[in-house]
């Protein structure tokens, strides 16, 4: 049996990294600059229904949008809108190696911006269902 979770992850982050987001799987390494990012924090999958050949899956991927700017200065460019529409536009159209993917649907977009002694962060967290089956 393919185990979809890791095709998905790979193509997810390439999708991102082909709207020219910056992305990550997990966390974001200490070493990088930049302060627009996009972490891809989790891929959960569930079979929902089982065939002679394959199955069909059901995966969760979160993707987890940053804007971080100076303390009591939040950007105002609207630059993490714009990445979400990016982002909302890639996974529109996701492809996943070796898998038929006949659903995207964004489950939640949860806005969890937050000011800190040093920080205005801005953040979303998009949540999507991947539904797809092996070819």
């Amino acid at each position: 049996m393919v185990n979809p979770s890791k095709y998905v992850k790979v193509s997810v982050l390439n999708a991102i990294r082909s709207a020219n987001i910056p992305v990550w799987y997990k966390r974001k390494p200490k070493s990088t600059g930049g302060n627009e990012y996009a972490i891809l924090t989790s891929v959960n999958k569930n079979p929902i229904d089982r065939g002679k050949t394959c199955f069909d899956w059901s995966i969760q991927v979160v993707i987890d949008l940053w804007s971080v700017g100076v303390q009591g200065y939040p950007p105002t460019d609207n630059s993490l809108e714009d990445m979400e529409e990016k982002v909302l536009t890639v996974m529109d159209s996701l492809v996943v190696d070796g898998f038929h993917v006949y659903d995207r649907i964004l489950q939640q977009q949860t806005d969890l911006s937050v000011e800190t002694n040093t920080q205005s962060i801005e953040r979303k967290v998009l949540t999507y269902e991947i539904q797809l089956n092996s070819i």
